[in-house]
Formats: C-alpha cells, sequence, structure tokens
C-alpha cells in the first residue's frame, strides 16, 4: 500500500487525526467503510482530548496528549529493544556476539527482500505530523478550542470523495479506485 493511499483511507486518514499516536487503534480495525464509522471514530477520538469534557479541546490539551502518546511510544521501543536483545542473545549470556549481532541482519535482509521494493517493515509511520500547525489547520474558526465537528470535518470530506456512488459505504472497488495508478510487471509505475 502506497504512502498516499495510507494517508486517504488507512492510518493516518491525513488531517482527521489530531493526535498521531491517537490513530493506532483504528489503524489495527482497519479503515473505516462506513460514514457512521467515521463519525464513531472521530468522537472517541475527541473524546480522548477533551480531557476537561468541555466540548473543545485547546491547543494544551492537544499538546499534552501528544506528549502522552509519545511517552508510551518510548516505553514500547524500550521494551521492545530489550525483547530484541532477548532474541538476538542466544547463548543467554547477556553480551552479543560478533555472530548473534550479525545474525539479525542477515535475516532481516531476507525479510526486506520478500517484502519487495520500497516496502518498509517495522510498521513505519511517518514523522513531522501533529503539532501547532496541525491544531491551526483544524481549528477553522481560529478561536483557540477545536471542536467535535471541526475535528471531524476533514474526515467526512474525506469519505465523501472516496464514497463516489454516494450509498454511504466505502466499498473496496472505491478504496482501489482512490489509489493511485501503479503499474503491473508490464508497465512502468506512475
Amino acid at each position: 500500500m502506497t504512502k498516499r493511499t495510507k494517508m486517504l483511507i488507512g492510518g493516518g486518514l491525513g488531517l482527521l487525526i489530531a493526535v498521531p499516536g491517537m490513530a493506532l487503534a483504528a489503524d489495527r480495525a482497519g479503515p473505516p467503510t462506513t460514514r457512521a464509522e467515521v463519525q464513531s471514530r472521530m468522537q472517541e477520538r475527541f473524546a480522548a482530548l477533551d480531557a476537561n469534557r468541555d466540548g473543545g479541546v485547546t491547543q494544551a490539551e492537544f499538546d499534552a496528549a501528544r506528549a502522552q502518546r509519545r511517552e508510551q511510544r518510548q516505553e514500547r521501543r524500550t521494551e521492545r529493544r530489550g525483547e530484541q536483545f532477548a532474541r538476538f542473545d542466544t547463548d543467554r549470556n547477556g553480551q552479543l556476539s560478533r555472530e548473534e549481532f550479525t545474525a539479525p541482519r542477515a535475516a532481516g535482509a531476507e525479510d526486506r527482500d520478500a517484502r519487495g521494493p520500497g516496502r518498509r517493515g517495522w510498521g513505519h509511520r511517518g514523522g513531522g505530523r501533529g503539532g501547532p500547525e496541525m491544531f491551526a489547520r483544524i481549528d477553522a474558526d481560529h478561536d483557540g478550542r477545536v471542536t467535535l465537528a471541526e475535528m471531524s470535518a476533514p474526515a467526512l470530506a474525506r469519505f465523501e470523495r472516496l464514497d463516489t456512488n454516494r450509498d454511504g459505504r466505502i466499498s473496496p472497488q472505491e478504496m482501489r479506485a482512490a489509489r493511485p495508478h501503479r503499474g503491473g510487471p508490464d508497465q512502468p509505475e506512475g
């Protein structure tokens, strides 16, 4: 799946995700296929951001949620590194020999070859999303608070663009049609 496709229909859902990490649970569930699913996910994300439950998300609430998510990611990274070290340390002596250190890299190269060109492993997600710039884009009336309606508007607009037959559901055919054309074996990529 291309980066652009992921932005259109997948985990990012672009602007609609005010806090990059808030999308993780939705990513695992797959992209929403009905308008009701989009609205439900937006309500869940908004509720998670609106810490004081006043119906608006301020820059401070937004930043606090991002900081919490960043901390959670760091904790998971630390945990994964420990697990990875334990996998590499095959003789369980608490140290990595040259052979133990290089063996996973060879296996990783085989995995990358199997995935094909341009495919990344480890669930790579683009960086740099979020922050004051995103908050300002979502805060349509620039009052310093993002409402559920402001947060939902980009996601619902994106849904409407994808739902070409206007039946309230994004079919697999509509998802495929939204993807940029990729050349097959006989065609150049474009």
